[in-house]
């Protein structure tokens, strides 16, 4: 076998074990969080275009974006077991990372493409001239391909770091920004990047670096942890290990979530807290969507699009805090404690309420600010939060009743 090919068959397997696991994404709520997403930045597209020449920080923001968006990974699909099985044949894996590169490649072009669609009446509103724009399109798509390259170089003998994509980040926003000012300095300064990318691609190509084995493997074995703690949110991945961070800083937070009183009564609870605060996935979810919700406050500024994203963030939230219930409900270590399972759904009650009255108060205020003439509308996620929380405590006690049948 060719490494060509085996670069395709490693794709191939990755495809159909990602297919077993999208399909939950799909039949999930996640669907209706992005299409709402995206109706939320359509609308904030639009009132930025018929409100005419955008602000300042309205251009930052677009430049971020489009500097984030520059950034692609780069998906080898390699195992463990390849820094031993595939270490001898190192001189004939060219064709493999080829492969790899060339994929990751044309991802990129096409997001890029799709940017450059949606960014077209931006344009034309900037002044830009037709040609103007696609000329700067290509030599975006030109400077940032280089700078794949260079960190596919860079990957592979093991000399990469975070620090490359925040750079890019920075020159390719910079460069967008400049734009929106004066199209021909943007030009010249995104040819002389190209100028020096291609020469440092063509001198680390030419240096003859050796495969960092070690680097390359847990390169990929990041990215490869990344996809399924995404797809954790939805499913249980078996192979995804738990990871716990002592996090000393949200000690006070523990303190005022957890109850005084230690004992049977309270035990569950007080796993409960901590297993979300030392968690490294649950935590963060909840804490992204929050945030998400408030950016689209603060850009969309429209009662009803808000309404819709922060009862949508107050339901998955809910349904995020049902995974620690399900963790701690088989273990093997909950048979040593003589604790009814009753107990332990009453303890998960009160605390699955002090979490979401916390996560409503913050979106509260954050509503407020933005619509404090009709802060009324906070009411139908209140609402949504307690049909949930009545279903949801519902249904454990009904499966807890199942159990003991």
């Amino acid at each position: 076998m060719t490494s060509r090919n085996l670069y395709q068959l490693r794709k191939k397997q990755f495809n159909n074990q990602a297919m077993q696991y999208n399909k939950y994404i799909f039949n999930s709520h996640f669907l209706l969080f992005l299409f709402i997403s995206f109706g939320a930045f359509l609308l904030w597209y639009q009132q930025l275009i018929q409100n005419g020449e955008p602000h300042v920080y309205q251009r930052i923001a677009v430049s971020l974006i489009i500097g984030l968006v520059s950034v692609q990974s780069i998906r080898m699909y390699l195992k463990r077991a390849d820094m031993l099985y595939l270490l001898p044949y190192e001189q004939h894996m060219s064709d493999y990372f080829n492969n790899a590169i060339v994929d990751s490649i044309k991802k990129l072009i096409v997001r890029k493409i799709i940017v450059a669609l949606i960014l077209s009446p931006l344009a034309m509103l900037e002044g830009l001239t037709g040609y103007q724009f696609i000329l700067l399109i290509i030599l975006i798509i030109i400077l940032t391909t280089l700078m794949l390259l260079m960190k596919a170089l860079l990957i592979i003998s093991g000399h990469y770091s975070v620090v490359f994509d925040l750079v890019q980040v920075i020159v390719v926003s910079t460069i967008v920004l400049s734009s929106f000012y004066n199209t021909l300095i943007s030009i010249v300064f995104i040819s002389v990047c190209i100028m020096i990318c291609s020469t440092l691609v063509y001198w680390i190509k030419h240096k003859k670096l050796l495969v960092n084995w070690g680097a390359l493997i847990d390169y990929e074995m990041k990215l490869e942890e990344s996809y399924y703690k995404f797809i954790n949110m939805f499913v249980d991945v078996p192979h995804l290990g738990l990871r716990v961070k002592r996090r000393q800083w949200l000690d006070p937070i523990v303190s005022l979530l957890t109850p005084s009183n230690k004992g049977p009564l309270t035990i569950f609870e007080y796993v409960y807290v901590r297993s979300l605060v030392r968690g490294k996935e649950l935590l963060f979810i909840c804490i992204r969507l929050i945030v998400l919700a408030v950016i689209v406050m603060y850009l969309v500024r429209n009662v009803h699009v808000d309404t819709l994203v922060v009862t949508l963030c107050v339901y998955l939230i809910a349904l995020q805090l049902i995974q620690l219930f399900m963790q701690h409900r088989y273990g093997q270590w909950i048979e040593i404690w003589p604790i009814d399972e009753r107990d332990q759904i009453r303890q998960f009650k009160r605390f699955y309420f002090k979490i979401m009255m916390a996560v409503i108060i913050i979106l509260l205020v954050a509503f407020v600010i933005f619509h404090p003439s009709q802060f009324y509308y906070i009411l139908i996620p209140i609402g949504i939060l307690v049909y949930t929380y009545y279903v949801t405590t519902k249904k454990l006690v009904a499966q807890y009743y199942e159990l003991s049948d």
